[in-house]
């Protein structure tokens, strides 16, 4: 009995030092820690019992349903609280006991003010690079473990269904590439795309912008917030079979290797989102299944063919015939 009385209170402590606890920043799932200027992304917080809750205008609040977001650094005038989106709970454990479970999926804007290093030489003059800064999440005065983040030049994610931000894991995670009627392109041929016609792929993370856009406000349409650091992409063919034919090594096609967007930047009236509007090249027949279909890949990254090599990517399908 003694033995069993040690073990429920070891158990307690566990669950007790996880109070606010970020356990790792991400989409999809928590992966990793890293966000670019300005990015949207979503804390993995431990231990907050809190409603749910949504901001309802912009600019965005620093607090939302008793949770504030701190940050502390050494870079000069860098704000010290987040901008908060949305605040949501998911115990996707399925209530099983479980001390990662459940999850309150914390959604922020880090900040749009530039990560230098001061060079000495002109007033406020800095070289534009990596930092590191620390994140705490506070609950009505109840402060959280320390979570450093590092804040890099780019980070880009091509948001989907199923990120946190929307609601959580779970259905399908389609991603948000749009015709130009905002309709969303699905990889099921329901409603394809056509060569020639110019999608609009939404995102975060993708940096600085020229006009750049106080942290927390929406962007301006007149003139466009464009990335500065651009977003190369590249497009690849999958043939795709129908079902009922064996499974062949898959046919991967480049197109012309990298495409630059026609535009890149964000998206007027919204804090955060990024847009890149990309013209579909015509793929060659020997992409094309029997019916006149095909699968075009959209990566961004080093490589092509997705998370193998650190992309980011969409599938969408395009028709031909």
């Amino acid at each position: 009995m003694r033995f069993l009385v040690i073990v429920a209170a070891l158990i307690a402590v566990s669950f007790a030092h996880a109070q606010n606890e970020v356990v790792s920043a991400g989409y999809i799932s928590p992966i990793y820690p890293t966000v670019a200027s300005g990015q949207v992304t979503t804390l993995f917080v431990r231990g907050l019992n809190v409603p749910d809750a949504a901001a309802t205008g912009i600019p965005l609040p620093t607090t939302l349903s008793g949770v504030v977001v701190k940050v502390t650094t050494s870079i000069p005038t860098y704000p010290d609280r987040l901008p908060i989106l949305s605040v949501r709970s998911n115990d996707f454990c399925a209530q099983r006991i479980s001390v990662p479970c459940p999850f309150t999926y914390v959604t922020v804007q880090l900040p749009t003010e530039p990560t230098c290093v001061p060079t000495g030489q002109l007033p406020n003059e800095c070289t534009q690079g990596t930092a590191v800064i620390v994140l705490n999440v506070e609950q009505n005065g109840v402060t959280g473990q320390n979570f450093p983040v590092i804040v890099a030049s780019q980070n880009p994610h091509i948001i989907t269904a199923c990120d946190p931000m929307f609601g959580g894991p779970g259905g399908p995670c389609t991603p948000y590439v749009t015709h130009a009627d905002g309709s969303l392109v699905g990889v099921d041929c329901n409603n394809p795309v056509k060569p020639g016609e110019t999608v609009v792929i939404y995102m975060v993370g993708v940096g600085p912008t020229n006009p750049s856009v106080k942290t927390g406000e929406a962007a301006p349409s007149s003139p466009p917030a464009k990335a500065v650091l651009g977003l190369p992409l590249i497009l690849s063919f999958l043939l795709d079979l129908p079902p009922a034919s064996p499974a062949p090594p898959e046919v991967r096609s480049p197109v012309g290797g990298w495409v630059n967007p026609d535009y890149v930047g964000l998206v007027p009236g919204y804090a955060g989102l990024y847009q890149a509007n990309v013209k579909v090249p015509s793929p060659s027949s020997s992409n094309l299944n029997s019916a006149g279909y095909t699968s075009m890949r959209i990566a961004i990254g080093a490589g092509s063919f997705g998370p193998a090599d650190g992309t980011t990517y969409a599938d969408v399908c395009v028709q031909v015939k």
